[in-house]
């Protein structure tokens, strides 16, 4: 493999492949609509407000799409999980 050997190579590509991985996670403190300084209660306030408006049960009726439901339900994961994150408990 071109370069494997040079230890500057090798450090430029994983320096560049942990900055990609960075720019793929989600930013739960945008998702959540909080600042990266917010206390855990801001952040379980806002959870729960925002776990209301993208719950699946909200986006059961008939004037929904699937394509709706589908990105709710996906936010909704997203919000639990950041929730989890960003709380430590």
């Amino acid at each position: 493999r071109w370069g494997s050997n040079s230890d500057a190579i090798r450090k430029a590509y994983e320096k560049a492949d942990f900055e990609l991985r960075k720019l793929k996670r989600p930013d739960f403190y945008g998702l959540l609509g909080v600042s990266p300084i917010a206390s855990l209660m801001e952040i379980k306030k806002q959870y729960k407000i925002k776990a209301m408006e993208y719950h699946p049960d909200r986006w059961s009726s008939k004037d929904c799409t699937d394509k709706q439901r589908k990105e709710a339900e996906e936010k909704f994961k997203q919000l639990g999980e950041g929730l989890e994150i960003l709380s430590d408990d």
